[in-house]
């Protein structure tokens, strides 16, 4: 076991480290880099854009690699030329990836996400070993890296991974600061913050400064602060965000401070009748998304819970779960001030979290025997319900492919007893599962063998349970995840993007002009590749030749305003996906 020397309050104070072997630390990382090689990076720019977010971010990369706006890239929108809303570091990467493969694609543009995502979950593990040892670290930053939030941020095509990134590096960095003294620390501490602020604005810088006030009032110890040197930092973090900031500025005016400054940073904060967004909620909105979105490790939480507060009376403020503790209550209370709030914006939370549950698993693990006490059995039997349940769903999907790969149209028959835009959905997931019959009963029995496995673990005793519990879990994620990335979501990507539409829609129009009407897509724009115009104006003789719109716009026109337009023909199936999907029209030759 190592010693470890920590300065805490101006005393000297000695730490035993849990024991570490060197291979078993290098296999775990091995592990997790491909476990996110399977979930995150496998088939990455398979799926089109289809959602306005990610489509938005798409732009602003477009724009750096095609016009060379580096400093403040203006994307086409709904009012023509936008300022985007937030900082670039995230558009900078995805550019820079874009410039380096010869293209600008889905691929490109989302690989910043899921190498972001690598690395916070390397550190979450780093961090693990190093307080709690390898199965905790190894167990924390898998959890981490398979909960649902994670997963998806991870995947797409946004800014949250990065400002993700950036917060978790200056968190973990302060807690090994005041534990070990070391100044290089103040390093990541410094540039983490810098890169937050370079990914998201001032809340990078907002979320360790809370952290480190709340900790040093619970401590009743202010030496931290003196020992962070926050003149130079604060001025290395001015200097390295603040310039981008300054030019910004002074490029692009009041309409980038009221965008960026005072809308995204100010009101979203302070002022709900002067915040120029949407995703208003309540705080209550805010922990149930909390909630579903550290699925499935949520269902896990009991046991940390419970272990910490038969710990409660041994528990000081320099613990390190405690720093979890509060570490998790910062972010959360911040956000919960907000007036917009957003599943995604807890995305840094999760580490803290997810190590806590990685802590109690490993104590589990290394245990030669279970308490019964730390383990209600209610839990227990709600743990193997889920579990059961979740294999009867899995079968009921197995069962359902083999039916649609004999003919049967199942599911598009159960859909017709849902909404016109639900059933458009279950027609793409029976395609779905026709095409990839094969490959999607492989994995649904994968998954039900994993959820069996569960279950029974669930009924044994000591610590072979949770290791069990741990191992099916996992593999029944792996086998979800691949299902969802490699077969289900491309295959509803396809019918929901305009990645074909576009070009059909330039190869029409050949060398005239092409705007939307009084609409706007970002999807649309995107693989329009060019900048595309927005006409507001009447149908009249100074419209464009040709103008986007959506179905139930061009339903909702009279007669006299359609008669001098004649729609163009869609490429197949673009009839039939409903009123909100964009149409061509062209004008009559006189």
């Amino acid at each position: 076991m190592s010693i470890e020397t920590t300065t805490a309050g101006g005393e000297t104070a000695t730490v035993v480290s849990p024991p570490r072997s060197t291979v078993a630390t290098v296999v775990g990382a091995a592990v997790l880099v491909v476990l996110w090689g399977t979930l995150q990076l496998w088939g990455l720019g398979r799926m089109p854009f289809h959602t306005h977010g990610e489509a938005r971010e798409a732009l602003v990369v477009w724009e750096i690699t095609h016009q060379g706006e580096w400093v403040l890239p203006l994307r086409d929108g709904p009012t023509g030329a936008e300022v985007p809303s937030k900082p670039p570091l995230f558009h900078w990467m995805g550019a820079l990836i874009s410039l380096a493969q010869g293209r600008t694609d889905e691929w490109s543009i989302r690989l910043p996400s899921a190498l972001l995502s690598l690395g916070g979950v390397l550190a979450t593990y780093g961090a693990g070993v190093a307080l709690w040892g390898t199965v905790a670290g190894l167990t924390g930053a898998t959890i981490v890296m398979t909960s649902f939030e994670w997963q998806r941020a991870a995947t797409g095509a946004r800014v949250d991974m990065t400002l993700t990134f950036g917060l978790l590096v200056a968190f973990f960095s302060y807690l090994f600061f005041v534990r070990s003294g070391g100044r290089r620390w103040l390093v990541p501490f410094y540039g983490g913050m810098a890169f937050a602020v370079l990914a998201k604005g001032p809340v990078g810088v907002a979320l360790p400064g809370l952290l480190i006030v709340v900790l040093c009032a619970l401590q009743r110890d202010a030496s931290p602060l003196w020992r962070l040197r926050l003149v130079r930092g604060l001025i290395a973090v001015a200097v390295i965000a603040g310039l981008w900031y300054v030019l910004a500025l002074i490029e692009g005016g009041f309409a980038f401070f009221g965008k960026q400054v005072l809308n995204e940073n100010v009101y979203r904060m302070f002022s709900s009748s002067e915040y120029e967004g949407g995703h208003r909620h309540g705080v209550i909105y805010l922990f149930l998304t909390l909630l579903a979105g550290f699925l499935p490790w949520t269902l896990f939480v009991p046991g940390p819970v419970i272990a910490l507060w038969r710990e409660r009376r041994r528990l000081s403020a320099d613990d390190p779960r405690v720093y979890m503790l509060l570490w998790m209550a910062v972010v959360f209370g911040l956000y919960a001030l907000a007036v917009s709030k957003r599943s995604v914006y807890l995305l840094a939370l999760y580490p803290a979290l997810g190590l806590l549950v990685g802590w109690w698993w490993a104590g589990k693990w290394n245990a030669t025997e279970t308490r019964s006490a730390d383990e209600p059995r209610w839990w227990l039997i709600v743990l193997r319900v889920v579990a059961l349940g979740a294999a009867g769903i899995v079968t009921v999907l197995l069962l359902a492919t083999v039916i649609e790969r004999a003919g049967l149209p199942l599911v598009e028959w159960v859909g017709r007893f849902f909404s016109p835009e639900a059933s458009l959905y279950t027609d793409w997931v029976a395609e779905a599962l026709r095409h990839h019959a094969l490959a999607s009963v492989a994995l649904f029995a994968a998954a039900v063998a994993a959820l069996w496995w569960v279950a029974q673990a669930l009924r044994a005793a000591g610590p072979g349970r949770w290791r069990g519990v741990l191992v099916g879990v996992v593999a029944t994620l792996g086998v979800a995840d691949v299902f969802a990335q490699q077969i289900l979501l491309p295959q509803i990507g396809v019918h929901r993007t305009y990645r074909d539409l576009m070009p059909a829609v330039r190869r029409v129009a050949g060398g005239e002009t092409v705007a939307f009407y009084r609409t706007f897509d970002y999807v649309a724009a995107y693989y329009w590749g060019g900048r595309i115009n927005n006409y507001q104006g009447d149908l009249d003789a100074a419209a464009p030749p040709y103008l986007l719109m959506t179905r139930q716009q061009w339903e909702q026109l009279s007669a006299a305003e359609r008669a001098p337009f004649a729609l163009v023909p869609l490429p197949a199936g673009e009839e039939t996906m409903g009123n909100d999907r964009l149409i061509l029209v062209h004008k009559r030759v006189a």
